[in-house]
């Protein structure tokens, strides 16, 4: 008996959508981001990820997490998850002052290069 061709949800179409997105916005083409899977430890060809993009493939667990590591992001991002604000809870203003200060020091080291 054949096997059936397991389509794409939701869920998929953002993951694709958002991998597409995310690399564009890295100004990565299809190669550059291929040769960041490379490093990462997971080789994934240009034509996959093309494959990806388009809907063509499905991206699997493994998939989205190396996806995320090659586009300096995170799974949540390529997800398009938002956080229900029930599964959140308060911080204290020391707590989030120091978070403040890590994003501030992150983004300070991704714009300032290897000087």
């Amino acid at each position: 008996m054949p096997t059936r061709r397991v389509g794409i949800g939701p869920t998929g179409e953002t993951v694709r959508a958002n991998v597409a997105a995310v690399r564009n916005r890295r100004r990565l083409t299809l190669r550059d981001l291929s040769e960041k899977m490379t490093e990462v430890g997971w080789p994934m060809a240009h034509a996959t990820i093309s494959e990806i993009e388009k809907g063509a493939r499905r991206c699997d667990v493994d998939d989205l997490v190396a996806l995320a590591t090659a586009l300096e992001t995170s799974p949540l991002e390529l997800l398009g998850t938002q956080i229900p604000e029930r599964y959140t809870r308060p911080i204290s203003d020391d707590a989030a002052r120091l978070i403040e200060m890590v994003i501030d020091m992150d983004r300070k080291g991704r714009t300032d290069g290897d000087d």
